[in-house]
Protein backbone atom coordinates (compact mmCIF):
# COMPACT_ATOMS: atom_id res chain seq x y z
CA UNK A 1 0.00 0.00 0.00
CA UNK A 2 1.36 3.40 -1.01
CA UNK A 3 -0.10 6.81 -0.23
CA UNK A 4 -3.09 5.27 1.54
CA UNK A 5 -4.94 6.01 4.75
CA UNK A 6 -7.45 4.00 6.77
CA UNK A 7 -7.53 0.95 4.55
CA UNK A 8 -7.21 -2.81 4.65
CA UNK A 9 -6.12 -5.27 1.97
CA UNK A 10 -4.48 -5.73 -1.39
CA UNK A 11 -2.06 -3.77 -3.52
CA UNK A 12 -3.64 -0.37 -3.10
CA UNK A 13 -2.27 3.03 -4.16
CA UNK A 14 -3.55 6.56 -3.54
CA UNK A 15 -6.67 5.47 -1.69
CA UNK A 16 -8.57 6.52 1.43
CA UNK A 17 -11.12 4.76 3.68
CA UNK A 18 -11.39 1.37 2.03
CA UNK A 19 -11.98 -2.19 3.17
CA UNK A 20 -10.71 -5.12 1.12
CA UNK A 21 -9.16 -3.31 -1.75
CA UNK A 22 -8.57 -6.51 -3.70
CA UNK A 23 -5.55 -7.43 -5.74
CA UNK A 24 -5.15 -4.03 -7.35
CA UNK A 25 -6.87 -0.77 -6.49
CA UNK A 26 -5.89 2.78 -7.38
CA UNK A 27 -7.61 5.99 -6.34
CA UNK A 28 -10.47 4.44 -4.37
CA UNK A 29 -12.18 6.48 -1.64
CA UNK A 30 -14.88 5.36 0.79
CA UNK A 31 -15.28 1.89 -0.70
CA UNK A 32 -16.02 -1.53 0.68
CA UNK A 33 -14.97 -4.61 -1.29
CA UNK A 34 -13.62 -3.02 -4.47
CA UNK A 35 -11.55 -5.64 -6.30
CA UNK A 36 -9.34 -4.77 -9.29
CA UNK A 37 -10.93 -1.32 -9.51
CA UNK A 38 -9.66 2.21 -9.98
CA UNK A 39 -11.04 5.70 -9.41
CA UNK A 40 -14.08 4.41 -7.54
CA UNK A 41 -15.81 6.57 -4.92
CA UNK A 42 -18.52 5.79 -2.31
CA UNK A 43 -19.13 2.27 -3.62
CA UNK A 44 -19.56 -1.29 -2.35
CA UNK A 45 -19.06 -4.79 -3.78
CA UNK A 46 -17.64 -3.71 -7.12
CA UNK A 47 -15.27 -5.80 -9.24
CA UNK A 48 -13.19 -4.84 -12.27
CA UNK A 49 -14.69 -1.36 -12.68
CA UNK A 50 -13.23 2.11 -13.09
CA UNK A 51 -14.25 5.75 -12.89
CA UNK A 52 -17.47 5.19 -10.95
CA UNK A 53 -19.38 6.96 -8.17
CA UNK A 54 -21.87 5.56 -5.62
CA UNK A 55 -22.25 2.13 -7.20
CA UNK A 56 -23.05 -1.24 -5.70
CA UNK A 57 -22.68 -4.75 -7.09
CA UNK A 58 -21.14 -3.82 -10.45
CA UNK A 59 -18.93 -6.40 -12.16
CA UNK A 60 -16.93 -7.02 -15.30
CA UNK A 61 -15.35 -3.92 -16.75
CA UNK A 62 -18.06 -1.35 -16.14
CA UNK A 63 -16.88 2.25 -16.24
CA UNK A 64 -18.19 5.79 -15.99
CA UNK A 65 -21.16 4.80 -13.83
CA UNK A 66 -23.09 6.88 -11.30
CA UNK A 67 -25.58 5.05 -9.06
CA UNK A 68 -25.06 1.96 -11.28
CA UNK A 69 -26.13 3.82 -14.42
CA UNK A 70 -23.51 3.98 -17.22
CA UNK A 71 -22.69 7.32 -18.83
CA UNK A 72 -20.48 8.38 -21.72
CA UNK A 73 -17.05 9.66 -20.75
CA UNK A 74 -18.08 13.26 -21.43
CA UNK A 75 -21.32 12.98 -19.42
CA UNK A 76 -19.51 11.35 -16.51
CA UNK A 77 -16.83 14.03 -16.38
CA UNK A 78 -19.49 16.76 -16.50
CA UNK A 79 -21.54 15.20 -13.69
CA UNK A 80 -18.62 14.33 -11.44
Amino acid sequence: MKNCMDGIGGQIDNSYEFNRGGVIGVGCCFVNDAVNSSNVFYSSSVYNISDSFACSGLHTHEHHCIFNKPYSTQEYETLC
